[in-house]
Formats: structure tokens, sequence, C-alpha cells
């Protein structure tokens, strides 16, 4: 029997997670089963768990896969010149919500983080890669709207726990209220000044 090669392998894992992605989006992890994922790949069972042990490892590489193009996108950010101001990023991150995996997989993916040690260990790597790229962002950024170098740092980390909670929480709006406006949650955001104001620390 000819060997497959690394191109085919390649093609068919992405076939697969692919398959996995939409019917995740449509029923969730725990109502898609692996006959779901057969039938929607269009690929034998034999030919899929060739690539994949099972659901489990299939839940495990789509998760790793959506985490991977936010750091992606994150590592972009800080070679932007000039910087984005933050709500324009929230401005960014809504788009793709619209135009990408969408809302549901993200809430699917935290979900499945609570129930999979090894899959929350994967995300809080992740997390951390993200806050230290967010906060050289809004650490750089702070210093271009006129604050001295030591409040910028200060600043830096809790605002981007306060950024990511924004997009967070809009994605649980999303995906759970049919009228929430990218728009209108927009118009708010842009109403925050993002620690810029002369106000003391701690006040």
């Amino acid at each position: 029997m000819p060997k497959i090669s690394d191109e085919r392998r390649t093609d068919r894992r992405r076939q697969i997670i692919e398959a996995a992605q939409r019917c995740f989006m449509r029923n969730g992890f725990e109502a898609t089963s692996m006959a779901d994922i057969i039938a929607e790949s269009g690929l034998s069972a034999g030919s899929l768990y060739v690539h994949f042990e099972n659901k489990v490892d299939i839940i495990r590489q789509v998760a790793s896969e959506v985490l991977t193009e936010r750091a992606v996108d994150a590592a972009a950010i800080v070679t932007r010149d000039p910087l984005p101001e933050p709500s324009q990023l929230v401005a960014e991150y809504l788009d793709r919500l619209r135009t990408g995996a969408g809302s549901e997989i993200r809430i699917h993916t935290w979900s499945a983080c609570l129930r999979d040690p090894e899959l929350r260990s994967v995300f809080a790597d992740f997390a951390a890669q993200f806050a230290r790229l967010h906060e050289t962002y809004m650490r750089t950024w702070l210093e271009q709207q006129g604050l001295d170098t030591a409040t910028a740092a200060h600043r830096a980390a809790p605002l981007v726990q306060v950024l990511r909670g924004i997009c967070q929480g809009f994605v649980i709006q999303l995906a759970l209220d049919p009228k929430a406006d990218p728009d209108t949650y927009l118009s708010g955001v842009r109403w925050l000044d993002f620690g810029t104001s002369a106000q003391e620390d701690g006040s």
C-alpha cells in the first residue's frame, strides 16, 4: 500500500478539522458525535481515525487552532504604525467574529476548557501569551497618549483585563442575544478613555 504523503496527510487533517468546526458550531461539542464529523467530512471512519484518536482529540485541535489564530492577531498588533486605539481593536475583533469562526465556537471552547484539564492548560498558556502581547501594546499606546513610562506600565495589565472582558462579554451577547448589535456595543466602547485620564490610581 502506498504511503500517504505529508501534504496529503495535512490536507486530510484540515478537511476533518473544518468539518468538525462546522458540526461544533451547529450542535456544540457535547451533541456532536464522531459519526456526525465523519459524515460532514465525507471521509471514511478508518480515514478519520488515522488522524485523530477520538472526539476529545479533535476538540483539542479545534480549540488550539482558534487560540492560535487569536495569538497571531495579537502578535501583529504591536507592529502596527501608528498603533490603533483600543476601541479600534475591539471593532476589528467584532468584525472577525462576523466573518470568522464566530462567537459560538469560542463559547464552546471555553466550556470545553472547564471539563478538560489538558485543554485548560493549553488555554492558560495562550492566555498568558495574549496578556504579554496586549500589555506591550497598551503600555506603548498609553505612552503615546502622554502618560509617563511608570504610569503606563502600572496601568497596562489592569486595562488589558478590562479590554479582554469587553471582548469576551460581547462574544456572550452575540451568541445568546439575537438582538445584540455590534455597532451599538462599539459606540459605548468609544466613550471609554482606557486609562488616559489624569485620575490618580486607586482613587
